[in-house]
């Protein structure tokens, strides 16, 4: 077998249930949805421990806690034990990490070549009040973290973009040069972990009024009786309804991980695949240009028509504000009203079924509407659609090829694991029915 390249991604405190590929009827992580349906999942992996400096000490050294003895919060790994990063960096791998450790200290030597941006417990302490003790002390600042909700913008959520754009960078540079052997690149991330405080844009993703509160499951385990006699983070909250505001950001955090992952794992040659079957103009929607991009390209094409095959979000409402800022390019003279030049978009995609959300700032020449091909092609009439079925027909292996990831029988559609697996609707991941097959 070859040797590859390594990327590792950890998030923080990610319930795996809060997953779309996992099944969670609101969340949406399409990134993530297809990385597990192109990959392999482990159903019956658990984390050494449910404390975070524990867990990734055992993660770093492959060691139970009760071997590594890094017990809770204040006691981290020291670099003592020999790391999987010690055994490749030694070997003569490249190992580079960018983002969360939680390792003793920078002087710590973890194993890795580089660390970027580290995050390490503070002061080289920790979690001194969180040591194991009996009776565990009651956790005040909880209190805190209650109040610390909603939409916006936190050091945390910061720092994640800043992972994730050293990671996009380091990866379009630094991997692409000659390290003799195969480079290992360990990117951590905060997110979903409080506070939780949800960038807007993924906020604005679960309606409070949507969230259903989770059923309190008693009497409690011992273990974690005593564990929410601590923290007491459930009896800060004031109402109902800042435990919604709480759960939507949750949520929020997860897609915003999600989106983050996204943007390390899109491959620079999906763009030129798209340019080598003719495409001249490729706009990329989750980089930072995108919306300049868009609007260039429609300035030299002039198209004032767009189909967004999503469905839901906002990609309508920015196709027609740049479509807006294109025409206002050229425009002779001002008019309050925008554009008289009617721009549309056509909506003929559901893999996002959430509301279509766009802002009004261009102009009143516009529509935004829904599209049926077999409506359409009646109104063509006969001959325009004989000129389409001879460009598909000419066209089968290249422009409208498809392929699909399993075929299946009428009776095999109706499994769970089948329904489990289409209904996802992941890139990448198309079923075919076939009647005829038994």
């Amino acid at each position: 077998m070859k040797s590859q390249n390594l990327l590792i991604i950890m998030d923080d405190e990610h319930n795996k249930k809060v997953l779309g590929y996992n099944g969670h009827p609101l969340v949406k992580t399409p990134h993530l949805d297809r990385l597990a349906h192109q990959g392999t999942i482990y159903e019956n992996a658990y984390s050494s421990s449910p404390l975070c400096v524990p867990a990734r000490a055992a993660f770093a050294t492959g060691r139970y806690v009760h071997e590594n003895r890094c017990w809770d919060n204040a006691i981290a790994y020291d670099g003592q034990i020999p790391s999987w990063a010690h055994i490749l960096r030694d070997a003569g791998h490249q190992v580079v990490s960018i983002g969360k450790l939680h390792y003793t200290d920078e002087e710590v030597d973890g194993g890795f070549t580089e660390q970027m941006i580290p995050m390490h417990i503070e002061a080289g302490v920790g979690d001194l009040y969180g040591l194991i003790r009996n009776p565990l002390p009651i956790r005040h600042q909880s209190a805190d973290l209650a109040r610390s909700i909603g939409p916006g913008e936190s050091s945390y959520t910061q720092y994640d973009r800043d992972i994730t754009d050293k990671t996009v960078n380091w990866l379009r540079q630094s991997a692409q040069k000659n390290h003799g052997k195969p480079w290992v690149l360990f990117a951590s991330f905060i997110a979903p972990h409080s506070p939780l405080i949800a960038p807007p844009e993924f906020y604005e993703m679960y309606p409070v009024e949507s969230i259903k509160l989770p059923e309190k499951k008693v009497p409690y385990h011992p273990w974690i009786k005593a564990w929410n006699d601590c923290y007491r983070f459930d009896s800060y909250f004031e109402s109902d309804e800042k435990r919604r505001i709480a759960i939507a950001s949750y949520y929020g955090l997860c897609s915003f991980l999600d989106s983050n992952v996204g943007n390390i794992v899109r491959k620079p040659e999906q763009a030129a695949l798209l340019k080598g079957l003719g495409a001249r103009y490729v706009c990329d929607a989750s980089a930072p240009t995108f919306m300049a991009d868009l609007t260039q390209a429609l300035v030299d094409t002039g198209a004032t028509i767009g189909f967004d095959a999503t469905g839901g979000g906002k990609l309508a409402g920015q196709i027609l504000t740049c479509m807006e800022a294109a025409l206002n390019r050229t425009a002779t003279e001002y008019s309050r009203y925008g554009s008289t030049t009617l721009k549309q978009v056509y909506i003929y995609g559901g893999l996002d079924t959430g509301p279509t959300e766009f802002v009004r700032n261009f102009g009143f020449a516009w529509s935004m509407g829904g599209w049926l091909l077999f409506p359409f092609l009646q109104s063509l009439g006969e001959p325009a659609v004989d000129v389409l079925k001879q460009r598909v027909a000419a066209e089968l292996k290249t422009t409208f090829a498809s392929t699909y990831s399993k075929e299946i029988s009428l009776a095999e559609a109706l499994h769970l694991d089948a329904i489990a697996a289409y209904g996802q609707r992941a890139t990448g991941a198309k079923y075919l029915i076939n009647p005829r097959k038994t």
